[in-house]
């Protein structure tokens, strides 16, 4: 009679998972991206006091917020969310420049998967086909290594099973970096900037366009109008990490 020991997978795994927190606690610590603490292992993307202090929209439905009633009037968008509010000296802020301007594409991709998993209730029905990032222009891709709001939409992708559909929207010119132009120049800065092909096997689907920051929606919009130049029976939606807008429900959470 051969006697099998059943507990050798469990011992195994409980083996693995040791060396890995002790990997992640002691030999190579990983840091919290915001506040620079030691994060623990269960800890994904930024320390659990960190991300307890970002402030989160907590729109109440993508079809009705104040992201997406700024973008109505710009563009027929269907649905619209940001994950948090982009504030000065916020936690969230520091996540943003530090994806945009401070080389952490990993953590683009990781808050991206962050926000699918806790935003998916809200997206469960939309029946969202495909992401198109929102595009940079090469130089500057070249100069940044890549283009932020194509990690995210790659962690959103990852997430929700969704391709990340590449090549579909271009920037057709540098433009000026929208960070601190107001409202009107950003628009005007935005407008004709974008060109769209959709392919056949795109036509009349539902697609969601990804970028970092959505603060007066020039840049969603324009997106928007051009894939919608291109095939008129697209359905779009957008969602950023970030809205830079103000909202009653953030003037309560500051009193």
């Amino acid at each position: 009679m051969q006697f099998v020991n059943t507990q050798s997978p469990h011992l195994c795994a409980k083996f693995l998972q040791y060396v890995r927190d002790l990997t992640d606690e002691i030999i190579l610590p990983r840091r919290c991206p915001v506040c620079g603490t030691v994060m623990h292992a269960h800890e994904q993307v930024v320390c659990g006091c960190c991300l307890a202090l970002v402030p989160y929209t907590r729109f109440e439905s993508p079809l009705d917020n104040t992201m997406i009633r700024t973008l109505w009037p710009q563009a027929p968008i269907e649905r619209a969310t940001s994950l948090f509010y982009y504030r000065p000296l916020s936690d969230g802020r520091k996540m943003i420049i530090d994806i945009k301007y401070r080389h952490c594409a990993q953590l683009a991709e990781q808050l991206g998967e962050m926000a699918a998993r806790m935003l998916h209730s809200d997206w469960d029905d939309a029946g969202v086909d495909g992401i198109v990032a929102v595009p940079i222009h090469w130089r500057k891709k070249m100069k940044r290594g890549y283009n932020q709001a194509e990690r995210i939409a790659r962690g959103i992708g990852r997430t929700y099973g969704l391709p990340v559909v590449e090549g579909m929207l271009r920037r057709s010119r540098p433009g000026t970096s929208q960070t601190r132009l107001h409202e009107a120049e950003r628009k005007a800065n935005a407008a004709d900037t974008y060109r769209a092909i959709v392919p056949p096997a795109w036509k009349g689907r539902h697609l969601m366009i990804v970028d970092d920051v959505c603060t007066t929606g020039a840049t969603l919009t324009a997106c928007a109008r051009a894939l919608l130049e291109a095939d008129a029976t697209l359905r779009i939606s957008c969602f950023t990490m970030a809205f830079s807008g103000d909202s009653l429900s953030y003037r309560k959470q500051k009193l």
